[in-house]
């Protein structure tokens, strides 16, 4: 069902229950019950609504018959390719996404059994119909291409026939200095000390937060951030102004430790940690695709959804 956008009918949606916003798709899902639909009824009553065909095939039955089911080589050759290259988890989990999206797309069909024509109706079908821009549109390209190289061992030819989402030009928004003042200035803490280090030495969110003690040198104001994008390491300077917060930070951490190993809620014994029985590597593949790695060979088990949902 497709209504058109307004803050009021957002608002309505989140009162129902078991509600889902997907953020890659840009859209509401709700669990397919009597229940629900009467409700998103009376939620919308005389709204001009209509059925939106594409969210059959977005959306496909479980029961229909999934990559995984027929070659599970394939996915243990895709995750090794993954941990090969050294893509973050977030990039497993994306290209995993869009994998199952191309599949379900062309109604559960084999990877194998298709090719470049099957190949360019899906990112064509992303841009024309559902409208996403070109930095997804390309995401979902390069998922499926990735699969077909490293899961299928087969090099795709002509995609020429892809109608490609358009990039807007745009110029980029600078925060002026008073605007960044005012910002830090409504932030305290843990906060302000991220905020402050992000702005001051052009650090992404994810490299901040896994900063440790040794990659800050205060003598030579440097910054190292090991394993950041494209799996490359980097020095930066270290701002003046964090260097102070940065040792009441670590004051303050340090003293909830002390306390925490006097009330016996430390870290147990190396020797008394469980062995993990799911290996590291590529398991954000696996949570987006929704199996998980059965044993530390890398055999792959399916692990289904009993209760479907749209």
């Amino acid at each position: 069902m497709r209504v058109p956008y307004s803050h009021d009918r957002v608002a309505k949606i989140k009162t129902v229950d078991g509600r889902r916003w997907h953020q890659q798709e840009k859209h509401w899902t709700v669990p397919r019950t009597d229940r629900t639909i009467a409700q998103v009824l009376a939620l919308f009553p005389g709204e001009p609504t209509e059925v939106d065909p594409s969210l059959d095939a977005l959306h496909a039955p479980r029961q229909e018959k999934r990559v995984l089911d027929t070659d599970p080589a394939m996915l243990e050759r895709l995750g090794t390719a993954l941990c090969a290259w050294h893509y973050v988890r977030r990039t497993e989990q994306a290209y995993g996404h869009w994998i199952k999206r191309f599949t379900r797309f062309h109604h559960g069909r084999q990877p194998a059994e298709m090719a470049e024509p099957e190949i360019n109706r899906f990112p064509t079908h992303l841009a024309v119909t559902e409208k996403v821009s070109a930095s997804t549109q390309n995401q979902a390209l390069a998922a499926v291409l990735f699969l077909y190289r490293h899961g299928i061992g087969r090099d795709i030819g002509d995609i020429s026939e892809v109608i490609r989402a358009r990039k807007p030009e745009r110029l980029p928004v600078v925060m002026a200095r008073e605007e960044v003042k005012a910002v830090l200035a409504n932030l305290t803490g843990d906060k302000w000390l991220i905020a402050a280090i992000m702005h001051g030495a052009g650090l992404r969110l994810m490299e901040c937060l896994r900063l440790r003690v040794q990659d800050l040198d205060c003598s030579r104001n440097e910054i190292l951030i090991r394993d950041g994008k494209g799996a490359k390491d980097r020095m930066t300077m270290l701002p003046e102004s964090v260097k102070a917060p940065r040792l009441d930070h670590l004051t303050k951490v340090k003293t909830v430790h002390q306390r925490d190993l006097a009330e016996g809620v430390g870290p147990r014994p190396a020797s008394r940690r469980p062995r993990p029985q799911v290996p590291q590597c590529a398991t954000g593949l696996a949570l987006a695709l929704g199996v998980s790695p059965g044993s530390p060979m890398g055999q792959w088990q399916d692990q289904r959804t009993k209760s479907p949902s749209h």
